[in-house]
């Protein structure tokens, strides 16, 4: 009798938790949401699939194309991003990617900070994304520590029914499933697609590095620490993009200081645009993000950079990777309309996916 009593609270336990992480996705989650996209693509990915995942900000989808970056190159780095993540919380996200890509190179983007406090738009973006599991709380209590919030205050990113709870009124399909195509999370949003900003007046570049704050040094140096313990391959990498405050900049650079002097590898291009030949009267759409034209020259530097730096094998096999090159096809067919054949021959690239499979059938 004691064990079926047991067998019934532990079954009951586990059709509350089923019907309250149901509920709580519905009222909370919008998959149409083009970060919720970027957030949640790694777990539809293989396991051990990916050359690389690509950790940040909207500074990761604005300017690596993985579609590009597959068909060109034949390398497989998704990015797994959100608008406004901060570098702060990467430990754990590498954490989370790291149980289904655990030999992957992790690039983290340190173009965007917090030193004092996340945003709360930022915490809960992250957090509903993230299917429940120990590195959800260990997230969820590391950044309600960052921000120094109450025990009261914390219930809600523990539990966002609270916060959510009148969501009912404003549902729409986007609640209920993904209502986003598949591109491998090449970004198509229309910004990035169709607008050009001249940011060349406004772009400034320096050598000198200042102090960040107590709070951002730790996070820096806790995550240095955990893949020193785990023996995670990591680069770090600031790219171009305007910051009204120089000493932002030198932020950066000091924050590249410290991962250096911990022998791990940075890629400067924020104070190297050059390298990237991108031109900052025309392959930009805002201060902080390249167009698609700047996405597929800094895609094309950077897929050779990791090539030459962490020997990468090109992915030819179509059996294999269809789930990949499919996608990346579509994507090929939306964004032909804004580009030239010098920038990016889609039409190449169509015609010999529709010629293998043809083959294939």
């Amino acid at each position: 009798m004691k064990k079926i009593y047991v067998i019934k609270i532990i079954s009951a336990v586990l059709i509350f938790t089923v019907i309250f992480s149901f509920c709580t996705r519905v009222v909370s989650v919008d998959t149409s949401e083009y970060n919720h996209e970027v957030l949640t693509s790694i777990y539809e990915e293989q396991e051990g699939f990916l050359d690389a995942v690509y950790i940040g900000s909207s500074n990761c989808y604005a300017y690596w194309n993985p579609s590009v970056g597959y068909l060109k190159y034949g390398i497989t780095v998704m990015t797994y991003c959100c608008g406004s993540f901060p570098l702060n919380a990467t430990e754990y996200l590498i954490k989370e990617a790291r149980k289904t890509q655990p030999d992957a190179l992790y690039i983290v983007n340190i173009n965007t900070f917090e030193e004092e406090e996340i945003k709360d738009t930022t915490m809960h973006r992250i957090l509903t994304a993230m299917p429940f599991s120990k590195e959800k709380l260990e997230l969820t209590h590391y950044m309600t520590t960052f921000n120094g919030l109450s025990l009261e205050d914390r219930a809600e990113y523990y539990l966002p029914l609270i916060r959510y709870h009148s969501g009912w009124d404003d549902l729409g399909g986007g609640n209920f499933g993904d209502v986003y195509e598949d591109y491998n999370n090449s970004c198509h949003t229309k910004s990035y697609l169709e607008k050009t900003e001249n940011i060349s007046h406004r772009y400034k570049t320096t050598d000198k590095a200042s102090d960040i704050s107590a709070k951002l040094e730790e996070s820096i140096i806790n995550l240095l620490d955990y893949c020193d313990e785990e023996n995670v391959n990591v680069l770090f990498v600031t790219v171009p993009q305007v910051r009204v405050d120089i000493s932002e900049v030198e932020k950066y650079n000091k924050i590249n200081e410290i991962v250096t002097s911990r022998g791990y590898k940075t890629l400067d291009l924020l104070n190297n645009i050059e390298a990237l030949g991108l031109n900052t009267e025309t392959d930009f759409y805002n201060n902080h993000h390249t167009n698609i034209h700047g996405s597929l020259k800094f895609t094309d530097y950077f897929a050779q950079y990791l090539i030459e730096n962490y020997e990468f094998e090109r992915k030819e096999d179509i059996t294999v990777y269809d789930d990949w090159y499919g996608p990346a096809i579509d994507y090929c067919k939306l964004i032909k309309p804004y580009i030239s054949n010098e920038e990016f021959d889609a039409d190449k690239y169509i015609s010999e996916y529709e010629e293998l499979r043809g083959d294939a059938v």
